[in-house]
């Protein structure tokens, strides 16, 4: 037995991207049209040839799976009749199911076009299950090279980030899509040159649907005025943002390992780039919502801009999921009922030089005055008087570098003994009973995650004036009068 050309074609594409690696059975979509028609025709041609012949690939059985959306009347039975009777005369296993896709589009709230996508693939599954060996099952759909540069125009029309411009992928889990690089001129040359018939949706030539203005008058138009091979030039495209794109995923992948737990993404996300931080937000989304559709590159940036706001700081996303600024990070959590939403603040630092002997710090609402001395001119009273909360004296020598003034993050700590045993600082609010909603209004003099003084409390027990200081830190907070 030999394969045509076309065929010969589309069996390089599938072994070239390991579409039917471990497979012995695969259920196939078909609606009956140019594509499907052809897709199981192929694949048919394909597992009588590697039967044939002394190939590495073995070979595979076929079952087809035709829905009825119940949405286009007469139509829709012309179309399961003739499915039944191709597969009939074809010898092909055939599952048909007909599906409320208009009941269940109300119910839950989706287009027509979701809601009958997800009833596919919900029934695709089924089929696949009605072999004991699962896992050897794939699920071949007739997305074609047309289909794809439409999805990347209109995903590019919506605003899609890199995810959109790689456009419909060549397998994903158990789908495999076989004629991904195939045209549809093609396809319908090949089904006139075997004398195959097909039907077609008289809705797919109707201009009322985004995608059908797309494939009648948009490509028609780009490809008169602009490029003859723009379908070419727009797969090109397609496929070097899908290489780009699997590096991405793969870097969010390990980072949202490292940084995501229960929905929580850790602060110390923020050490990544921005493009990993934004997928990881993207993928905690989906994750909690279980949908990606809405999330804006806004929502993705109102998320970021909440690691730098107070603790239980809140934006509103869209399928009533909030993300909320925890101790450790943020959080995606389902907004209850009356859940009051905190409009969240930025709150500076304010950096201390070390180099300089005197500094004032004007801050919002308060003032910080610094100044550097010898140890001999400060009475050792003062400096162990314990009821001035506002007034502190740090050994300059144990001191790094460069103080800031800030509030709390994620990792701070105070050294409370002599031993240097250190607190965390959020445990230090816990034992001094200090209300949650006021521990982010708390100013703290830190060096990078070790604080020196609680303002208004207490400084580290490594920092203090010993006998063996020379020389001396004063450091005094003074609040702005009302």
């Amino acid at each position: 037995m030999k394969l045509s050309k076309f065929e010969y074609n589309i069996y390089n594409f599938i072994r070239e991207n390991k579409l039917l690696e471990n497979t012995k059975h695969i259920v196939v979509g078909v609606s009956g049209g140019a594509d499907s028609i052809c897709l199981i025709s192929v694949l048919k041609r394909i597992s009588e040839y590697v039967s044939s012949k002394s190939v590495d690939d073995s070979s595979f059985d076929l079952m087809a799976v035709h829905i009825n959306h119940n949405i286009r009347g007469k139509e829709a039975k012309r179309d399961e009749t003739f499915v039944v009777d191709f597969c009939e005369k074809n010898g092909i296993p055939l599952i048909v199911e007909s599906l409320d896709v208009v009941g269940y589009s109300n119910k839950n709230n989706l287009s027509l076009e979701e809601a009958g996508r997800v009833l596919r693939y919900e029934a695709f599954a089924r089929a696949a299950s009605k072999w004991e060996d699962r896992q050897f099952v794939k699920i071949a759909v007739a997305h074609n090279e047309n289909d794809n540069v439409e999805t990347v125009i209109f995903n590019i029309i919506r605003g899609s980030g890199l995810k959109g411009v790689s456009g419909i992928p060549v397998k994903r889990d158990d789908i495999i899509r076989p004629l991904l690089s195939t045209t549809r001129e093609s396809i319908e040359d090949y089904l006139k040159s075997r004398g195959i018939d097909y039907v077609v949706d008289s809705t797919n030539l109707q201009e009322d649907y985004s995608r059908n203005k797309i494939r009648l008058m948009v490509l028609p138009y780009l490809q008169n005025n602009f490029n003859q091979n723009v379908f070419n030039a727009i797969s090109n495209l397609a496929e070097i943002a899908t290489e780009a794109n699997e590096f991405i995923e793969n870097q969010v992948d390990k980072a949202y390992k490292k940084y995501v737990s229960e929905y929580e993404i850790s602060s110390q996300i923020l050490d990544e780039d921005e493009c990993v931080i934004s997928g990881v937000i993207r993928k905690c989304f989906e994750d909690k919502s279980g949908k990606l559709k809405d999330i804006t590159k806004t929502h993705v940036n109102n998320i970021m801009n909440l690691f730098g706001s107070i603790v239980s700081s809140s934006i509103e996303l869209p399928y009533g999921i909030i993300a909320k600024r925890t101790y450790n990070g943020v959080e995606f959590a389902i907004k209850s009922e009356n859940q009051q939403i905190n409009v969240h603040k930025e709150y500076p630092s304010y950096q201390i030089k070390k180099s300089e002997e005197k500094q004032v710090i004007e801050g919002a609402g308060f003032r910080i005055t610094v100044e550097v001395k010898p140890a001999d001119v400060i009475d050792e009273k003062i400096i162990k008087n314990k009821e001035n909360q506002y007034t502190k004296y740090i050994d300059y020598d144990k001191i790094d570098s460069d103080l800031y003034v800030r509030s709390r993050q994620k990792g701070d700590y105070i050294v409370v003994n002599s031993e240097g045993g250190h607190k965390k600082i959020k445990d230090y609010f816990s034992d001094m009973k200090i209300p949650r909603e006021e521990r982010d209004d708390i100013l703290l003099l830190s060096s990078d995650d070790k604080i020196l003084w609680v303002i208004g409390y207490r400084i580290g027990e490594d920092i203090k004036v010993t006998s063996d200081t020379n020389k001396i830190l004063k450091i005094s907070y003074e609040a702005d009068k009302e």
